[in-house]
């Protein structure tokens, strides 16, 4: 366990000194309950789900106060707990001690680790990889000691924590099920030499009844949780039908197969300008990408008996993935931190292939360290180099924009990191390529009016604003961060007109009426202002700038 302690300290190092990165600055440096000194923040809200990440920032800033090192410490010590996690699994799962330790050298290096350890907002998926391998390894402990039934107990309380760190631990019971389905429905068949697989099916499920209803009640716990929230997207199918959709997820699926095997080529952004995405059934590359996915699965099917342990570590893969698959459409394409668990999967996979190849060719008794060395120190060294891009909000998007050149929101959060710098004149070509890409993208028309804005460019700046607000993409959210900007930069008449486009808007809450009672306020209109102070508190009594600009209002009439 040192060694892996060792090797997340040595490989994420340099991730350290980075600053705040976008979600960054709204989930911890703005969040009132994570920063208090945020609390003046017009814009901000406080965060409502996941609040295990939430919490655990909270700890971060209390040990080590509110700088950038101190969250990303955490990460690091979370990550390097999940690999001591992943290790003891390992060697539950059979694994010889090298082999072990091996595969879960490669869970803490890989590279595509990065977004979620270096990224202090990827908190959720280490979080959530943490408490779903401590999970797992409870849950094998107590299927080889039935009688401990406390550790049931354990294991249904670190997978409720895995759940308040990122709802896709709700496949939980899916880990289960393969485990069962592969490697103890082949112990099983092997001590009931002779009798079906049927026989030994029925055999688990009545030696793991307690452990089925438990999971049982877990699952209707989330699909309530779904019944009752919805899944949290307006997303459509991918491709407008759902056999584009299913061709996507093919294409996707092969692409994180690439990914995990070679993780050159990585991203911060995937939205679908940044990968081909299929729009019409007359995709040959989609369906290869299909075939070879069906074939692996009838191949993983034909190997269960023989291979159960690889069968279970690549249906690990799946099961993982398959909650982020696009089953049910959301608005996130493809993201690396999606593969934080599979990486568990491909880790235990390649350690076992190695050792496979290795003992097959008769090479010399240590090739296999040998070789296992050389590919943790690539993979450590990519892991490294990756770090680098993640320094900070600038250096993030030029690397994600120069990477996928053809990505519409690379070149909008580009120009924004290059206006948030006052770098206007750079900003400007970024935001006419995100444009020229997908002329609806809205972090890039609202970019373009502050930059317009900014350069005197009145008629470009109002005919705009004009088309704001005919975008139906363009949310009551994206209007009152405008309004929040021209606020902020002293254009008050532009601010009042922005949050009246902003109450157009579904989803009103008291800001807007807050930034529209400042930008009043502070144009000497205390008329106008003092009654806005007075809904946006009708709304949300507890807003701090509502209730100081009634206090200003009070003041200066005389009340």
């Amino acid at each position: 366990m040192l060694v892996l302690v060792a090797l997340v300290a040595v490989v994420y190092a340099n991730s350290l000194p980075n600053d705040f990165v976008f979600d960054d600055h709204t989930l911890v440096d703005f969040n009132p309950e994570v920063n208090p000194a945020s609390r003046g923040a017009i814009e901000q809200r406080q965060i409502q789900y996941r609040p295990l990440r939430i919490w655990s920032y909270v700890i971060d800033r209390e040990i080590g106060g509110h700088r950038p090192a101190s969250y990303r410490v955490g990460n690091l010590v979370y990550h390097a707990l999940a690999g001591c996690a992943a290790l003891a699994i390992y060697r539950q799962l059979g694994f010889a001690p090298i082999t072990a330790l091996i595969a879960a050298s490669l869970f803490v290096v890989h590279p595509l680790q990065t977004e979620s350890v270096a990224y202090i907002s990827g908190r959720r998926d280490v979080l959530c990889g943490l408490f779903t391998l401590l999970a797992f390894a409870l849950y094998l402990r107590w299927r080889a000691q039935h009688t401990r039934w406390w550790t049931l107990a354990l294991t249904s309380i670190t997978l409720v924590l895995a759940v308040m760190s990122k709802e896709v631990a709700y496949a939980f019971p899916l880990l289960v099920g393969i485990y069962d389905l592969t490697i103890a429905l082949a112990q099983q068949r092997a001590a009931e030499s002779g009798r079906s697989t049927v026989h030994a099916i029925g055999a688990l499920v009545r030696e793991q009844w307690l452990a089925y209803a438990a999971l049982a009640v877990f699952a209707l716990i989330g699909a309530g949780y779904l019944y009752v929230h919805g899944v949290g997207t307006d997303q459509w199918w991918w491709g407008g039908t759902k056999l584009t959709n299913l061709l996507n997820v093919a294409l996707l699926w092969v692409h994180a197969g690439v990914l995990l095997l070679f993780p050159v080529r990585l991203l911060a952004d995937y939205s679908y300008a940044a990968v081909p995405l299929i729009t019409s059934p007359a995709a040959p590359l989609a369906w290869a990408a299909l075939t070879a996915v069906c074939a692996a699965l009838a191949l993983s099917i034909w190997l269960a008996p023989r291979m159960p342990r690889v069968v279970f570590l690549l249906w690990w893969i799946a099961a993982t993935l398959l909650p982020s698959s696009h089953v049910i459409p959301h608005h996130d394409f493809f993201a690396e931190h999606y593969l934080y668990l599979p990486v568990f999967g491909f880790a235990g996979l390649l350690a076992v292939t190695l050792k496979r190849v290795v003992d097959q060719l008769g090479v010399p008794r240590h090739a296999v360290e040998v070789i296992a060395l050389v590919i943790v120190a690539l993979y450590g060294l990519r892991t490294i180099a990756r770090n680098r891009d993640w320094r900070d909000d600038l250096t993030l998007a030029r690397v994600t924009s120069q990477t996928a050149p053809r990505c519409a929101r690379a070149h909008g959060n580009y120009g924004g990191a290059l206006l948030t710098h006052s770098q206007v004149d750079a900003a400007e070509p970024e935001f006419r390529a995100a444009l020229a890409i997908e002329p609806d993208q809205t972090s890039a028309l609202s970019g373009l009016v502050m930059v317009t804005h900014a350069k005197g460019n009145v008629a470009e700046r109002d005919a705009l604003l004009e088309q704001l607000t005919k975008q139906r993409f363009f949310s009551y959210p994206n209007f009152l961060s405008l309004a929040g900007w021209f606020l902020i930069n002293g254009e008050n008449d532009l601010a009042i007109r922005v949050a009246e486009y902003a109450k157009l808007r579904p989803g009103v809450d008291d800001r807007v009426w807050t930034i529209e009672g400042t930008a009043y306020a502070r144009s000497g209109r205390l008329d106008l202002a003092c009654p806005l102070f007075e809904k946006a508190l009708q709304r949300n009594p507890r807003s701090p700038d509502a209730r100081n600009g009634r206090e200003v209002c009070r003041q200066r009439v005389g009340r």
